[in-house]
Parts: structure tokens; C-alpha cells; sequence
């Protein structure tokens, strides 16, 4: 009872607020709602402004045939027509508006879609760029065997040139692509960002491709400086063979040589004057045997028996004697040569230029070493023993008496200097090439200066492997703060020259002679 008492006040309290709400728009108290009535209720108890057609429609639905206008009784219909009306008006409005907004996003959509055509352009122009990057790079490996080491290193150069570029361009196009999403409407997020990672995709490819490039380029480059190594190795053996023909054909001692050479007397020797001696200095003859026609006959001789029988078929049948003279390595490739051998740009000092052409020799049989080149007007020093490593000071000479060439020569071993025997006359060689070559026999270390507590910022010591080859070029001496025997060489697989120790203090042997 309670409840329902409590819904029937609710109820007249609501029929009072609209009794109310009718009387205040009923401005002519005629108990009705005129259409100018109904216009000033819809304005303001809906805010909206009801369109004359529209109220036209609702007086014609809700007044009575001959009545004034809406009555009390319909207050509730005319707000539930008023509100149809209102949301009718609403949606008008909302469809223009989404209409108007579809319109705009595909305007929108149209910009976006030309950005994204021409990052696709620039990504698929970045790409072929990356294959022509490729297509440098990949024929480098097989065409080291045609080109020099300086052309190689120009190659090599060039490729790291376009590598660098298209590594910018990739850069420069992935800020291009990542900047389509910015300021784009939400809407079209989703759509910019499908387009955005599907380039981004195709530009990770982009970066192992150049990566792989930029690394036929360093490997290039390595194959590069060995082979420049290898020139520069054969230039050296070439230029200094020359050097001491020279000095044999002439009796010249290393400083006699080096005197010869430095024609301005300033106690080095510059560039031009090395180049310039190349000019004038005795050339080595090179004797070439050319077999016209000659079939030789097998038989069941041994390979130097049958080698000798050929040799001496070919004397008397049809050969013919073609005498040159070795050439000397042309202006640039001395020009190389001698910016390698100065090394520090400072000219050829004597003590470096009598390293470089020094001559060492291993005993090959037992011989001695005497005072003087006559062996019988001389007195025995001492004796050479097998595998000991001389200095070849002057010579060969020959000795008259016995009919035999001679060096005169200094022992390594313990500095001794004499002469010996180079050549027997019944042609024993005494003396074959050696101790110019060692190996490692250790793993030691490479340094720029001779003491080893003396650091070298620039330039870090360089390990030596077991079995790499090395060239002398100062003999080894005592240092004396570690007690290590160390000596200056040059490295045959990379040319680095350095000092590196021979025997430790403690007598294990690092380097040996070959």
C-alpha cells in the first residue's frame, strides 16, 4: 500500500511539473499550444530550433479538427514528437558531418598515399643503388691476379667510397619512411602503419647486402697489401741484386758503394739519387739458350746424366747464345721502392743503406778463415765450421795461385774478419746463400724501437708466428738492460719491418737462420 501510495505522489508530481511546463509555453492562457507555442517549447526545453515543416507535421498529427493548437492532455506526445524531430535533425547532421569527415580522410588518405608511392620509389631506388654497390664488389676477388697492388688499393678505395654513399642513402631513407607516420591523423594510423613496416622490411635487407660489399672490400684490400708486399719483396730482390753486382764488379765495400751513390755528399742518399744510379750502374749479363730443332734420345741414363748429355746436344746442335743485360725496375716502381726502404721519409743513411745491402753466406763444408787473399802468403784465423753465417764484405775475388774464388768476410759469430774460400777450383762450393732468410722458431714478438721497455704509442708490437720467414737487416746484438740478443728484420708476408729477439737470456732459441 505503502508503494503504491508512494507511486501514485510520483506520479502527480510528474502530471504538476508538466501542468507547469505547459502553462509557462502557453503565453495566451487558451489552454493550447499554438505552432509558435510549440516552436518556443522545442527551443527550450530541447535546445533545438524546430523546423517550421516539422511543426507543421506535428500540429497536424496532435491538434484536434477546429482546435487552437496542442492540448494539455498531449503535452507528453508533442515532447516525444519534438524528440523525434530532435534526433531526426541529429542524424541529418551526424551523416553530413561523417559524410564531410570521409570525404576529408580521403583527401587525406589520396597525400598519405603519395608520400608513401614516393618512399616506395626511394626505397626501390635505395635497393638498386645497394645492387650496384654488389655488383662492384663481387667481381674484386678475380681480378687481383690482372691488376697491381696499387690499382687494387684504388679499387678498393673506390668501392668503400660507393659502400659509405649507399650506407647514407639507406640512412636517408629510413628517416623518410619512419617520417610517414607523423602527424597523421588516427584514423589512418593503422593504414600508414601496415605501408610503413612493409618498407621497413624491405629495407633490412639492405644493410647485410652492404655489409657483405664493405667486406669483399677489406678483404680486397688485405689481398691488396700482400700483393704490394710481394712487388715491393721482388722490386727489393731485383734492386738490390743490381747493387751488388755492382759492388762485386767494382770491389766495392758497403760505404765505398754508398759513397758512389750519394753524389751530393750530404751522407744520405735521396730519392733521385737512388733512381739515377739505376741509370749507370753495371748490369749483370743473362744468358738465353734457344733450341732451334733437336729432338733429344732417351735412354735408360740417369735424370742428371741425361740432363748433362742434353746440355752438351744442345751446345753442338743449334744453339744459339742470346746475351741481354738485366733491366732495371722502371722510374715509379723505384720511386715505391725507395719510399719503402726510407720508410721515415728522412733519406737512405749509410747505416741503413750497408744493411740493406749486405750479403750473408752459410758455410756449406768445412773450410778456414785466413788473414790474407792468398792462401799460401796467409795464416790461418781459424776454422769455418758447417751452417756458420759470414758477412761478405768484398769479393769474390780470385786467387791466383790455386785458381780459386775468394770472399774476404766477417764471421757472425764472433765478429772475426778474414778471408775464405768461396769456390774450390774443381767447383765445391765452400759458401752458399744463407743467413740473410731466418725463421721463427718461437712465438716472439715484432717492436718498432730495440729496447722493449721502450713503448711506441702509434705503432703496437706485431706477434710473430712459428715458421714465418724474415729478412735481415741489422744483425742481432746484445741488449743490454734484458740481456736478449735482438735484431732488425723485414717480414717476407707483410714487409713490417721491426726488431724481434733471437735468443733469450736464459738461452731459448726465437729465430733461427735458414
Amino acid at each position: 500500500a505503502a508503494e503504491k501510495a508512494k507511486k501514485k505522489v510520483e506520479a502527480k508530481d510528474k502530471i504538476a511539473a508538466m501542468e507547469k511546463v505547459f502553462v509557462k509555453y502557453d503565453n495566451d492562457k487558451d489552454g493550447f499550444l499554438n505552432k509558435k507555442e510549440v516552436l518556443k517549447y522545442a527551443l527550450g526545453e530541447f535546445k533545438f530550433k524546430l523546423p517550421d515543416d516539422a511543426a507543421d507535421a506535428i500540429i497536424r498529427v496532435l491538434v484536434e479538427e477546429k482546435a487552437k493548437g496542442v492540448k494539455k492532455g498531449d503535452l507528453q506526445k508533442l515532447r516525444v514528437a519534438v524528440g523525434i524531430e530532435r534526433e531526426r535533425a541529429l542524424d541529418i547532421k551526424r551523416k553530413e558531418e561523417r559524410i564531410a569527415r570521409e570525404q576529408k580522410l580521403a583527401v587525406m588518405k589520396e597525400e598519405l598515399q603519395k608520400k608513401i608511392d614516393a618512399a616506395t620509389k626511394e626505397v626501390e631506388a635505395c635497393l638498386e643503388r645497394i645492387g650496384k654497390v654488389e655488383a662492384e664488389a663481387q667481381p674484386l676477388p678475380g681480378k687481383a691476379r690482372t691488376m697491381s697492388a696499387t690499382e687494387m688499393v684504388q679499387a678498393a678505395d673506390e668501392l668503400d667510397v660507393v659502400v659509405k654513399d649507399a650506407r647514407e642513402e639507406l640512412a636517408r631513407v629510413r628517416t623518410t619512411v619512419t617520417a610517414l607516420i607523423e602527424d597523421v591523423d588516427p584514423e589512418l594510423k593503422n593504414f600508414v602503419c601496415g605501408q610503413k613496416k612493409g618498407l621497413e622490411f624491405t629495407l633490412q635487407r639492405g644493410d647485410p647486402r652492404l655489409n657483405k660489399a664493405q667486406s669483399t672490400g677489406t678483404s680486397f684490400r688485405g689481398m691488396a697489401d700482400k700483393k704490394r708486399a710481394d712487388e715491393l719483396a721482388k722490386l727489393e730482390t731485383l734492386a738490390l741484386g743490381m747493387l751488388r753486382y755492382h759492388q762485386t764488379q767494382k770491389q766495392l765495400t758497403g760505404e765505398d758503394l754508398f759513397a758512389a751513390i750519394d753524389t751530393s755528399k750530404d751522407d744520405k742518399i735521396d730519392a733521385a739519387e737512388f733512381a739515377a744510379f739505376f741509370k749507370t750502374c753495371e748490369k749483370e749479363p743473362i744468358k738465353k739458350q734457344t733450341k732451334e730443332t733437336k729432338e733429344t734420345k732417351e735412354g735408360e741414363q740417369k735424370e742428371d746424366e741425361k740432363k748433362e748429355a742434353e746440355g752438351d746436344a744442345m751446345k753442338e746442335e743449334g744453339v744459339e747464345a742470346e746475351v741481354a743485360v738485366t733491366q732495371a725496375p722502371s722510374e715509379e716502381d723505384l720511386a715505391r721502392l725507395f719510399e719503402h726502404l726510407d720508410g721515415e721519409n728522412e733519406g737512405l743513411s749509410k747505416e741503413k743503406f750497408c744493411s740493406l745491402v749486405r750479403v750473408y753466406m752459410k758455410v756449406a763444408r768445412d773450410t778456414v778463415m785466413t788473414s790474407d787473399l792468398s792462401i799460401k802468403d796467409s795464416k790461418t784465423l781459424r776454422r769455418l765450421e758447417v751452417g756458420e753465417i759470414v758477412e761478405v764484405l768484398a769479393g769474390p775475388m780470385k786467387e791466383g795461385t790455386v785458381d780459386v774464388l775468394r770472399v774476404r768476410c766477417k764471421a757472425m759469430k764472433d765478429d772475426l774478419e778474414g778471408f775464405t774460400t768461396l769456390m774450390g777450383n774443381q767447383g765445391s762450393k765452400f759458401l752458399e746463400e744463407g743467413g740473410s732468410v731466418w725463421k721463427v722458431a718461437g712465438e716472439t714478438i715484432l717492436t718498432q724501437a730495440f729496447e722493449l721497455d721502450v713503448a711506441d704509442k702509434d705503432a703496437k708490437p706485431r706477434k710473430m708466428k712459428v715458421g714465418e720467414l724474415v729478412e735481415v737487416r741489422e744483425w742481432a746484438r746484445k741488449e743490454e738492460k734484458s740481456g736478449l740478443m735482438r735484431m732488425k728484420c723485414r717480414c717476407k708476408a707483410d714487409g713490417a719491418v721491426g726488431f724481434v729477439t733471437t735468443v733469450g737470456n736464459q738461452g731459448t732459441v726465437f729465430m733461427q737462420a735458414v
